[in-house]
């Protein structure tokens, strides 16, 4: 398990009210397993944590329950989505983190966004995920799913992005849309039933099959190369 002050496997969700954590030697929070946060949970502070991030979910079908968060004087202020459990089968929402935390995404993790009940994941205006080296987001490739990510204006557009930074390498793999895609659940009724709008900071998507039993996408993928500099 990773170091945190506060570890949490509890099957209904960790509850609290007005919670701040304090000067942890590693995460402030770390759900594991299946664990999320409760319903009724709000107001969490994490403050001067000191390992690689502020909070560490396992389960990405949990993020959606992440309450507000107060980040302050943190090491880093990213909430790691580890993705052990890597398949969404809820509809959720990623809630915006501020401007200084981001939601990274584990190295070489695949996010699914499918089911039976075709679950919608809605990126909030003004989020970030940052996708370290060859992790990538999945949609609708083996059973119905769907994408939501408008930030509406340049202040708040939603960012897919290189962990790496603007400065680093870009390695991450991309967002991927399969045939089962839901775009009546995705859009507003563009073109592509989709409306995503993001700024394209040193994205590249690289070479990668399909999800293990996914149809083959309708064209090769290619290494492309995406550059530009923040509106």
């Amino acid at each position: 398990d990773p170091p945190a002050a506060i570890r949490s496997r509890a099957s209904a969700g960790l509850d609290f009210e007005a919670l701040s954590v304090e000067k942890s030697a590693g995460w402030g929070v770390a759900a594991l397993g299946e664990s999320g946060f409760a319903r009724s949970a709000s107001d969490l502070r994490v403050a001067g944590a000191e390992g690689p991030g502020a909070v560490y979910i396992d389960d990405v079908d949990q993020v959606r329950t992440l309450p507000t968060v107060q980040f302050a004087a943190n090491a880093v202020n990213d909430v790691f989505v580890a993705a052990h459990l890597r398949t969404l089968r809820s509809d959720g929402t990623w809630r915006a983190l501020g401007a200084n935390a981001r939601y990274r995404i584990r190295k070489s993790s695949r996010i699914m966004v499918e089911g039976p009940d075709a679950p919608r994941l809605v990126i909030a205006p003004g989020a970030t995920l940052a996708f370290e080296e060859d992790a990538e987001l999945d949609v609708g490739w083996s059973a119905p799913g769907a994408l939501f990510a408008d930030g509406g204006d340049d202040a708040r557009r939603v960012v897919f992005t290189s962990a790496e930074g603007p400065e680093g390498p870009a390695r991450w793999v991309g967002v991927l849309f399969g045939e089962r895609t839901d775009t009546a659940r995705s859009g507003t009724g563009g073109p592509s039933g989709a409306t995503m709008r993001m700024r394209p900071i040193r994205a590249r998507a690289a070479c990668r099959s399909p999800p293990s039993g996914a149809e083959q996408p309708p064209a090769a993928r290619t290494k492309r190369t995406a550059s530009s500099s923040r509106p």
